[in-house]
């Protein structure tokens, strides 16, 4: 009878470990991914809008101009000068699916050295970007002990008159603490300290 038991549980043990593995093996393999690539995950809902976000229309030249705002574009050649960001001019920050929200926060919170405006016609520079969350699999919590989620973004700022590139850059944390708060603000922190290299060469 002991030894009944004992083979019962060894074997009920065994069904168990090999039922868990192979489902995470299956299903929850790619835990690790964003939510619009997780076969167990419900698809994202489409957004409402269809047309040009209000920094696209800005960027080319289709809302109408700030008053102070005469000329668009620029006649002369480009130089390298031209990648460099100014301190103090002003940014607008374009949607973002709601993290534009997040982004502008840690701005401010990191004091990066740029003045955000809500009218793009009145901004130096506009930001694009895009994020993606997932939330935790139950084999991340189960094997890893982490229900935290995780989160990708990336920004790209663009001079609104000459076009050029300014900053780009992506953040990928795959155990966030505090979501797309943790993200917006690693983004941030980069664009800093990129106005404070640019700050210098501009001195020079």
């Amino acid at each position: 009878m002991k030894h009944s038991k004992t083979a019962l549980i060894v074997a009920s043990a065994f069904f168990l470990l090999t039922f868990a593995t192979g489902a995470f093996a299956q299903s929850d393999k790619d835990w690790w991914k964003m939510s619009d690539q997780r076969k167990d995950q419900p698809a994202p809902s489409p957004q409402m809008r269809t047309g040009p976000t209000r920094g696209q229309l800005a960027i080319e030249d289709k809302l109408p101009a700030a008053p102070e705002d005469k000329t668009s574009g620029t006649s002369r050649r480009l130089t390298r000068s031209d990648t460099l960001i100014t301190r103090d001019s002003t940014v607008f920050v374009d949607e973002m699916g709601g993290f534009e929200h997040y982004l502008m926060a840690a701005m401010r919170k990191k004091s990066v050295g740029l003045i955000v405006v809500a009218d793009p016609m009145q901004a130096d520079y506009i930001i694009f970007g895009n994020s993606d969350s997932k939330r935790a699999g139950w084999a991340k919590m189960f094997f890893l002990g982490s229900g935290k989620s995780g989160e990708m973004a990336s920004i790209t700022m663009v001079n609104r008159r000459t076009k050029v590139v300014m900053f780009s850059d992506s953040s990928h944390r795959y155990n966030a603490n505090r979501g797309k708060r943790s993200t917006a603000e690693k983004l941030a922190k980069y664009l800093g300290k990129q106005i404070k290299q640019d700050e210098k060469k501009l001195k020079n």
